[in-house]
């Protein structure tokens, strides 16, 4: 008997999750999240804040979040014993 649970817990591994992907805020939309990601990927490409594509993305990415926080902050009043609104 126990040779057969010796020989089960050397054979079979445990699956071990590392999650390597960071997690979106709750407060996020998707489309928020992607473009954000899509900020640095631009970035890291061109590496001058100045550039065109850099400046569309940062405005892109400023506008959606500011869209975001108005609307968390309706979200949160409708709540009734949530005391403080960002």
């Amino acid at each position: 008997m126990q040779l057969s649970q010796n020989l089960k817990k050397s054979s079979f591994h445990k699956k071990i999750h590392h999650s390597t992907r960071t997690k979106k805020p709750i407060w996020m939309t998707y489309k928020a999240w992607k473009s954000t990601k899509r900020k640095y990927a631009v970035f890291s490409r061109y590496t001058n804040k100045d550039h065109p594509a850099v400046t569309r993305s940062q405005q892109g990415v400023k506008e959606s979040k500011e869209e975001l926080k108005r609307n968390w902050q309706g979200i949160l009043r409708m709540i009734p014993n949530h005391s403080t609104v960002m």
